[in-house]
């Protein structure tokens, strides 16, 4: 009976090959590659280049990803967990059904990316202020996100056409700014905020032979 027991447990083991370890880090790892801006303001700068996608396929794609998280999480051995270890695994199982839970409410909130509290309608200078300009590499990033604003805003106005066809548009006290917000913007590309950090006195010396290239690309993005 006891080897039968031993025999049961040893092959129940090499089904839970995960740890909670390993699951926290690739799920933090996805975060971060869909969460591009979210990356930069707090350090990681592995995607400068790139602005955050607004598809509506995205929001499937999600769903999918974290449906497989869950899917390991079921292989970890929560009953050997103490401490830390399982308060770590509570809180991202908490993460992911609530991400799971909250797709039924995608034709929603999701839908309405575009207020005047947040991204290019609140105002470009919290834009700049995210990026870091210590490099060359950096003025090169930074530009190719520039680049990168139009495919994303028409991605938002995508899913805003889709809210108002479906009638599950924000509160007009969330968007009646907006219009009045980006006037305030529309400028001569030179005197726009995003132009700023090539104006800089450390701008020249750091991009060196390029220090014509990216602001001329600044300009047409702009």
């Amino acid at each position: 009976m006891w080897l039968k027991y031993l025999i049961f447990l040893a092959g129940a083991s090499l089904f839970r090959t995960e740890t909670v370890d390993k699951v926290s880090s690739d799920y933090w790892s996805w975060r971060l590659s869909i969460s591009r801006e979210f990356s930069t303001s707090i350090g990681t700068y592995k995607y400068n280049d790139r602005l955050d996608s607004y598809t509506y396929e995205k929001l499937e794609d999600m769903k999918v990803e974290v449906d497989g998280f869950l899917k390991r999480l079921t292989l970890v051995n929560s009953s050997s967990l103490v401490g830390e270890k399982l308060i770590s695994f509570k809180v991202l199982k908490e993460i992911l059904e609530n991400v799971r839970d909250g797709y039924e409410w995608k034709d929603y909130q999701p839908l309405n990316p575009i207020n005047f509290l947040e991204l290019w309608f609140y105002g470009l200078d919290i834009f700049v202020s995210a990026q870091p300009f210590d490099t060359e590499g950096d003025f090169v990033n930074y530009v190719r996100r520039i680049e990168e604003g139009p495919r994303q805003i028409e991605e938002m106005i995508n899913l805003s056409r889709r809210a108002i066809a479906n009638g599950h548009t924000s509160h007009n006290a969330s968007v009646s700014r907006v219009p009045g917000n980006i006037d305030d913007m529309v400028k001569p590309p030179n005197e726009s905020a995003l132009y700023s950090p090539l104006k800089k006195d450390n701008a020249s010396a750091i991009l060196g032979k390029n220090a014509n290239i990216c602001p001329k690309r600044a300009l047409v993005s702009g």
